[in-house]
């Protein structure tokens, strides 16, 4: 019923103010119709109306609106409300206003206010809240304070009831000092200066009341004597209280109690003994409340020492073991017992007690070679740790040899005898010898701090077995003595470069071998002669310092043989294999390289740089056999490997070949190589082709090296027979001015220098912009179209400032023969052309200062050739093929013109008048090939086709 009434009086109002509203009624955006649970500051929204300057709306909680006032919004179409009542249903409606008019009221909408809060957190009946717990509520807009209250009561009427107020800006309340393991209820409302929301639903929590232990877990053991006493960390409380015991009941003179602040939830014990369970607990308290002690756990303390090494029965043990051991906390220091005897009562048995900073002690001057047996205990003011386990280690009686391995050959005579590093001991002690009893007068022994595990011999002699072998001691014991390992040294030496049999070496070729140490000199020597025997033969000594011999030289193409030992003041090796190696005889051409062409005239003539000589010789000519009146030599010093040319002919072919020489002797020439040089300069710009080019352009070429004059012409002829006169300049470019519009120009260069000149370059054409743009449009003969009859009347749209127009026509689209002239006038009569051929044709403007681009190209093809029996005025003509003479009978006399064209239409004999039945006409001079005779009376015109043999 209440819905119809709304409707009703929607109608009404509708009604009364239709008559006279012009604006369109706004339509309601926002809340929607039916709404519920608005904010109290809802946004009434509506869309814009065409034509309005303002709006009013109409806002109750009356159906009807009765007694609502219209109240302006503005030029804005929404507008927010301000502190509605709460869990209220309001009716508005809103229209559109200018200075002259209105709209109709829209029609009218309703929505409900919200009514009740919505609780968040703790969640309802959560248990273990924190004394400190937040209770938090959703955010509600359009209020001004929150009230919140909480008790122990779900009455809220007990003793502990608090209620609180917060702002709008705070939806939460943090509380403090809950009594522990208790059952809370908790609700809350909103509210603005004109209404209060509802209480929210009743939710409850309760808070914890025990704590939660973390470490040493339950029955734990082997803990340090400073265990730390950890636990969970409590929000809101003050102080932490932890008592342990190694009594269960907390009750022995043991007993030991303890608070912490809330910001520590762990102790540190200290001093604990050691094999002892001990329990203990913790609980939390703050002003108001004490938690419930937490459960009981406990753990045991450690009551023994863990050995780490030597490793239990571990062998080769250094003199200065170290005894090593797990650390452990809390203690103050560490006994440990060394003896030779496991009942640990021996001359020999050691005690010591060291600080608990570090877990290992090292031992010293330990005998070589014998088991000894150890253990260790941990010990604090109030207890000490039992022993624990003995374990035992042997000491190490030998040194370990590690190079030059046993049985190594080729080893230098001053080996390095190295051992491995033993620790724990003042010397070594080596020795070595030529025999294996370490007899021989050639024995050796040397002692060696401890510093270093190697000793280098000296002069050892070449090709000799020697034995070696090492110890180990200190003030208290000595090793016995390792194994006897042996060792030979080198006899020979080894050569490296050149490569046995090499070719094509330097004449200053470097003689190169393995460094050897231990030496004094190293002699070589080389000759042609392989019994070293020649008057050439060389014998050289070097110093140690360096492994290789540098020749001088040596003749060309010539085989070398050559070998090399090494000495020291005691001996001498043999002589090493003997190499062989050949130098070389001929050079190795680079650049240019065989056949270049295009190449500078200033040319730089290069090859492979060769070692060891004084010059290069280099001859270059224009034939292979460098004989001819333009030949050079040139000799270049060693300090360059080329040699740069100057002023060589144009588009020439020049030979080269190079060589080179020392004090000594002279290679061969090297293979002969030829180059074309550069005929003439590349053109650079404008393009090949290049359309739309300034008038004032740039004519640009490539430079060529080794001249300084370029020429260059240009011209509107190819064949440049009026070409402006030849410019001459020392740079790659020229500026062209005042050049025509719309023309075509042809350019070339050519370069020359104080003995030559090079051709002209083959012609690139341009054509300069146009200055009228746009092109001729062609009329008729439509494109395309078939069965003309010749000649053709070609005709064009006429062009605004043209002086007269240029035409073409060409059977090839390409214009490449054309038939070409020009007219003022818009229209050209053909020449007679050929029968059934296809005629292409193109037309431009000119207006005294240029010409417009062409015109689209049309084409039209002319009537198939008419047979004798189809002419109007002709009876015959014959004979056909003819040789020299071709006769034409008419039908009838009469004033005729004869003329004779080619197969391109172009015109080979103007009109000849003839009046007679019959004319024979001369076709001596014609070439032979096909052509037409045009017949023309009046406007008559007939063609024949004949073939001149």
């Amino acid at each position: 019923m209440k819905t119809k009434l709304l409707i009703l009086m929607n109608c009404m109002l509708i009604g009364m103010s239709a008559a006279n509203a012009t604006l369109p009624v706004p339509s309601i955006i926002s809340p929607v119709h039916g709404s519920i649970g608005q904010a109290v500051n809802v946004l009434l929204d509506w869309g814009t109306s065409a034509g309005a300057t303002y709006y009013q709306y109409k806002l109750s909680t009356d159906p009807g609106l009765a007694g609502a006032v219209a109240t302006s919004s503005g030029a804005t179409s929404q507008v927010t409300t301000n502190e509605l009542y709460f869990n209220k249903t309001y009716y508005w409606q809103v229209r559109a206003m200018s200075a002259t008019d209105s709209s109709a009221w829209s029609v009218i909408n309703q929505f409900s206010t919200l009514d009740g809060m919505t609780l968040v957190a703790p969640t309802n009946a959560s248990t273990a809240q924190a004394v400190n717990v937040m209770l938090d509520w959703g955010t509600i807009s359009g209020i001004t304070y929150y009230d919140v209250e909480f008790d122990t009561s779900a009455s809220f009427s007990s003793p502990l009831h608090q209620y609180q107020t917060t702002t709008s800006s705070y939806s939460y309340y943090n509380t403090s000092n809950l009594l522990f393991g208790t059952k809370y209820f908790w609700r809350c409302r909103a509210r603005h200066t004109v209404d209060t929301t509802i209480w929210s639903a009743t939710w409850s929590f309760t808070t914890l009341n025990s704590m939660t232990l973390v470490t040493p877990t339950n029955n734990a053991t082997a803990q340090d004597a400073n265990v730390l006493l950890d636990w969970g960390t409590v929000a809101g409380i003050t102080y932490y209280d932890v008592e342990f015991d190694t009594s269960a009941g907390f009750a022995s003179p043991l007993h030991q109690y303890q608070t912490t602040t809330s910001s520590y939830s762990y102790y540190n014990t200290s001093n604990l003994l050691f094999g002892t369970k001990y329990y203990w607990r913790a609980r939390a308290r703050h002003a108001n409340d004490t938690t419930i002690w937490s459960p009981t756990w406990y753990f045991t303390t450690m009551n023994t020492v863990y050995q780490v090494s030597p490793t239990n029965a571990a062998t080769s043990q250094s003199a200065d073991a170290i005894l090593d051991w797990t650390a452990v906390n809390g203690i103050t220091n560490y006994d440990y017992a060394l003896d030779t005897d496991a009942s640990f009562s021996s001359p020999l048995y050691q005690y010591q007690s060291i600080t608990s900073a570090s877990s290992q002690v090292t031992t010293s001057n330990l005998l070589f070679g014998v088991k000894y047996y150890w253990k260790v205990r941990a010990h604090h003011a109030s207890d000490t740790t039992a022993w624990s386990a003995t374990w035992s280690f042997t000491t190490m009686n030998t040194t370990s040899l590690v190079s030059p391995t046993n049985g190594s050959s080729g080893q230098a005579a001053n080996v390095i005898l190295d051992w491995s590093l033993v620790t724990g001991i003042t010397y070594y002690d080596v020795e070595y010898d030529t025999s294996a009893s370490f007899s021989s007068p050639l024995h050796q022994y040397q002692s060696v701090t401890s510093a270093s595990s190697q000793y280098t011999t000296s002069n050892l002699l070449f090709g000799t077995k020697y034995y070696w072998r090492a110890r180990s001691r200190h003030s208290a014991d000595t090793t016995a003595w390792s194994a006897t390992w042996n060792f030979t040294t080198m006899n020979s030496m080894t050569l490296v470069t050149p490569a046995n049999g090499a070719v094509n070496q330097d004449a200053n070729v470097i003689l190169d071998w393995s460094l050897v140490s231990g030496i004094t000199y190293y002699d070589v020597e080389f000759d042609t002669s392989a019994s070293f025997s020649s008057p050439l033969h060389q014998y050289q000594s070097v110093t140690s310092a360096s492994s290789q011999y540098s020749t001088s030289n040596l003749l060309f193409g010539t085989k070398y043989y050559w070998r090399a030992r090494s000495r020291h003041s005691a001996d001498t090796t043999l002589w090493s294999p003997i190499w062989n190696f050949t130098t070389m005889n001929s050079m190795s051409l680079v650049t240019p390289t065989n056949g270049a062409t295009a190449q500078a005239l200033n040319v730089i003539l290069d090859w492979s740089m060769v070692n060891g000589i004084t010059y290069y010789d280099l001859e270059f000519d224009t034939t292979a056999s460098f004989s001819s009146p333009l030949y050079q030599y040139q000799s270049v010093t060693n300090a360059s490997s080329q040699y740069t040319t100057s002023n060589l002919r144009f588009h020439t072919k020049y030979y080269w070949r190079a060589r080179s020489r020392h004090t000594a002797d002279t290679t061969q020439w090297s293979t002969v190589w030829s180059f074309t040089t550069a005929n003439y300069p590349a053109h650079v710009s404008p393009t090949n082709n290049a359309i739309t080019v300034s008038l004032n352009p740039i004519l640009d070429w490539g430079t060529i090296s080794g001249i300084n004059i370029y020429q260059y012409e240009y011209s509107t002829d190819p064949n440049f027979s009026s070409a402006v006169p030849v410019g001459t300049g020392t740079t790659s470019q020229v500026s062209l001015v005042s050049l025509s519009y719309g023309q075509t120009y042809y350019w070339r260069v050519r370069c020359a220098h104080a003995a030559d000149t090079s051709d002209w370059s083959i012609p690139w054409n341009f054509t300069t912009l146009y200055q009228l743009t746009s092109q001729v449009v062609l009329s008729s003969p439509a494109n395309t179209i078939t069965g003309l009859s010749s000649p053709v009347t070609l005709s064009w749209q006429s062009y605004a400032t043209a002086i007269f127009y240029e035409y073409q026509y060409d059977v090839n689209s390409s214009f490449t023969s054309p038939v070409t002239g020009t007219t003022t006038n818009t229209s050209q009569l053909t020449a007679a052309l050929a029968d059934g051929t296809t005629y292409y044709w193109k037309v431009r403007a000119n207006n005294g200062s240029g010409y417009s681009p062409w015109s689209n190209v049309w084409s039209f093809t002319t009537d198939t050739y008419v047979g004798i029996d189809e002419l109007k005025s002709i009876s015959q003509y014959y004979p056909n093929p003819a040789t020299s003479a071709l006769t034409v009978v008419f039908k009838a006399s009469g004033k005729r013109t004869l003329e004779v064209f080619d197969l391109s239409g172009r015109m080979l004999r103007h009109a000849i008048a003839i009046e007679d039945q019959q004319y024979t006409l001369d076709i001596s001079w014609l070439k032979s090939g096909t052509y037409f005779l045009k017949v023309s009376s009046g406007t008559s015109v007939e063609t024949i086709k004949f073939i001149k043999e």
